[in-house]
């Protein structure tokens, strides 16, 4: 087969900023790897991987250009890069930057796809709705159904947001996900040296995520109080880059439960200390409002740990065949669900073993390689 010339434009490149970024990454790296062109256009590479921004070969191409705006004059180096292209990619629907280049591939006859990342589902919607709905009817719905194909990454994003571009074409095709660091996994001891509360005799449970209201972590720290009422022996740790001013919320909220011997924040973690975080834990848990993917769901079931969240993710019906557990966003569903788990280790360790299984088989680099070619090509020809 030929080789494709794709280009992403994404407006940061911070990781902070969670799945949307890690999601582009993934993509471009592997695609790359298959042996097709893959040139990155952003005006804000911070965490662009050194590879990629010092050039070496076999890398995706990075070209750091000026923010594009509606109705300003796109950069020649970007305007090069998407003549030259096969297929643009563009990532959300609310970035004017990809207003305007819809807007000149559309000139110049140049197909694009844009992948949502869960920004048109209804929980999203909801947030700063006039503003939103404003943007779609003004310019957004047009550049939606005007792509090649709208990339979902599940059903439940399909059926939430068609409704707002209903001539566009939609299609589920899930993240790519790098699976290879998880192919071999370094073992739990790491984390349990670094962390060392994990070798307490207790059912250890686990949130790593941005720490923001979306992500529902007071409904976890709601359970701890009721796990103690239930004699369950539990540890709570509370991982990732938090919002000060939320954080001081939560604790308040834990010393108000009389718990802060049992919750606790570890600040984030990274690369191989991250996994075998994952792997120290019992249980991963997810309580969140709104998820289009969950690539922390994905991460923790590829280290063999079993997984509860709620319906607010796009994926959980993907995820519950898989073993994982769905419950309501509440703080007794949460409780009760951890409860069963912590009573049955072996059980436990099948679930977590299932899921394991699912996420390296259906997210097999070979298997998405191929899906995200087919991909590609039929947007190609789409325009031929």
């Amino acid at each position: 087969m030929s080789q494709l010339n794709l280009v992403h434009y994404l407006e940061a490149v911070r990781l902070e900023l969670g799945g949307v970024v890690r999601a582009v990454l993934d993509m471009a790296q592997v695609m790359s790897d298959a042996g097709h062109r893959v040139h990155l256009l952003t005006p804000d590479a911070l965490d662009v991987p050194k590879p990629w921004m010092q050039g070496e070969a076999g890398q995706p191409k990075v070209s750091v250009v000026p923010p594009v705006k509606f109705g300003r004059r796109i950069s020649a180096e970007a305007d090069r890069a998407v003549r030259e292209a096969d297929v643009l990619h563009l990532h959300g629907p609310w970035c004017t930057g990809n207003l305007a280049l819809a807007n000149m591939a559309q000139r110049i006859g140049k197909p694009y796809i844009l992948t949502l990342h869960g920004m048109l589902d209804d929980w999203s919607m909801q947030q700063k709705r006039l503003k939103k709905r404003t943007y779609l009817t003004l310019f957004g719905q047009r550049v939606l159904e005007r792509a090649a194909s709208i990339q979902c990454t599940a059903e439940a994003e399909r059926k939430q947001s068609h409704p707002w571009y209903p001539k566009g074409r939609p299609i589920i095709q899930p993240y790519i996900i790098d699976t290879e660091p998880y192919q071999q996994l370094p073992g739990p001891e790491e984390a349990r040296e670094k962390f060392t509360r994990l070798q307490e005799d207790r059912f250890n449970v686990l949130f790593l995520s941005r720490i923001h209201p979306k992500k529902g972590v007071e409904h976890l720290i709601d359970a701890a109080p009721l796990l103690v009422q239930r004699g369950v022996q539990a540890n709570i740790f509370i991982t990732g880059p938090e919002e000060i001013a939320y954080q001081a919320e939560l604790t308040d909220r834990i010393r108000r439960h009389g718990v802060e011997d049992s919750v606790m924040f570890t600040g984030p973690v990274y690369g191989q200390t991250k996994t075998s975080l994952y792997q120290a834990a019992d249980v991963f848990v997810l309580p969140t409002s709104q998820e289009n993917f969950g690539l922390v769901l994905t991460e923790a079931m590829s280290c063999g740990t079993p997984v509860i969240t709620t319906r607010g993710t796009d994926i959980w019906s993907e995820v519950e065949s898989a073993g994982g557990i769905i419950v309501e966003q509440e703080a007794q569903a949460i409780a009760g669900a951890i409860q069963d788990l912590a009573k049955d280790r072996d059980h436990c360790r099948a679930l977590g073993e299932r899921g394991r299984q699912w996420v390296l088989e259906r997210f097999d680099r070979k298997r998405l390689i191929q899906e995200y070619e087919a991909m590609y090509r039929k947007a190609q020809s789409s325009h031929s």
